[in-house]
């Protein structure tokens, strides 16, 4: 019976009249079409947070705003750290960009300065089983054989100035042939005008 006594007669929005705990009530709507009290599962209903009604009178201490306000920490906190996360990954990608252009830079000095009858395609970087970085850098003669170990010198020199392992790759046709210098110019050129 002490129970019932604990009950207050109250208007909802809906316009009823009800018996609620005074703990079940989240907040007011002062809405001149529907003002009342509001329970958990109108204020979700309704959609009051979604559209940041003004005519909402939050009652802060009930443990439906504490677990929203969490929530609300808890959005705002992965939020951020998928900012972080982009960021890091954009940074990430600048300096990988970076470093491959360097790579590209010192093996056509390398070969301008030795001499070395080589014409680079491309470089790129690949993770080996071990999880370290290697050095891949692509290449074309004018010999479509896999000359690559006439370059272990050139080679060595990159993979040593980088402090990376380097592998020198013969580029290959859209057919899987081992391309010569002039077909590799002439399919660029090809597909430049396209």
């Amino acid at each position: 019976m002490g129970a019932s006594y604990s009950k207050q007669k109250i208007r909802l929005i809906s316009g009823e009249s009800v018996y609620r705990e005074q703990a079940e009530l989240v907040g007011f709507c002062h809405s001149k079409q529907h003002p009342g009290f509001l329970v958990k599962s109108i204020v979700k209903r309704k959609g009051c947070l979604e559209k940041h009604c003004s005519r909402l009178e939050p009652f802060p201490e009930q443990p439906f705003w504490i677990s929203q306000k969490a929530k609300a920490q808890t959005r705002a906190q992965q939020k951020e750290e998928k900012k972080q996360a982009l960021l890091e990954r954009k940074q990430r990608q600048a300096q990988t960009l970076s470093l491959l252009q360097e790579i590209m830079s010192y093996a056509n000095w390398l070969i301008d300065a030795y001499s070395v009858p080589l014409l680079i395609t491309g470089v790129s970087l690949t993770k080996q089983d071990s999880g370290e970085e290697k050095l891949i850098v692509n290449y074309v003669t004018d010999q479509a054989v896999n000359d690559s170990p006439s370059f272990c010198d050139f080679e060595a020199m990159i993979g040593q100035r980088f402090q990376k392992p380097a592998e020198l790759r013969h580029t290959r046709m859209p057919d899987g042939r081992l391309a010569t210098t002039g077909e590799f110019e002439a399919y660029l050129a090809a597909h430049r005008r396209s």
